[in-house]
Order: C-alpha cells, then structure tokens, then sequence
C-alpha cells in the first residue's frame, strides 16, 4: 500500500475483520481468518494458536517479542494488502 496507514484504520481493519498482510524486517507476516477464528502467519507458517476474538489477537501478538502493535506505532511494520 502506497499511503501510510494510521492507527485509526488498522484498528478498523481489526473490527471490520479483514485479513492483513505486511512487511517486518524484510519477511512477510498475515493474519488470516481461519475456521474458528484468526490467526498470524508467517511467510505461510501458523505462528499463533486460533483466536476467537481478532481485536484481542491484535493486542496480545508479539513478534521478535515485541507487541504487533507496538510495532506498528513505531513504524517498523508495512502493511502490504488488506482484504
């Protein structure tokens, strides 16, 4: 994606349940809805157990263990494509 996206919209993305994929250091993240719920994936690899609830897999996944969202805020993540 060419713009920047704020925190706003990622956080709609979140409650409208969209799928997200994007970029950190280089290597490609998704979270994905999956039967049962979301989940994280990397470079096609399940990284998280199943989540019912996508807004609390946005707040509690870590990745190099840091906090997603943290990660975020700090622009070190590229969303690449929303679905």
């Amino acid at each position: 994606m060419t713009d920047e996206t704020t925190y706003d919209e990622l956080m709609e993305w979140f409650t409208m349940r969209r799928e997200i994929e994007f970029l950190y250091k280089g290597v490609s993240y998704a979270f994905l809805s999956v039967k049962g719920g979301f989940m994280l994936v990397r470079e096609n690899r399940i990284v998280t157990d199943v989540y019912v609830d996508y807004m609390v897999l946005a707040h509690e996944v870590a990745i190099d263990g840091v906090l997603f969202l943290e990660l975020f805020k700090k622009q070190e993540i590229e969303i690449t494509m929303v679905f």
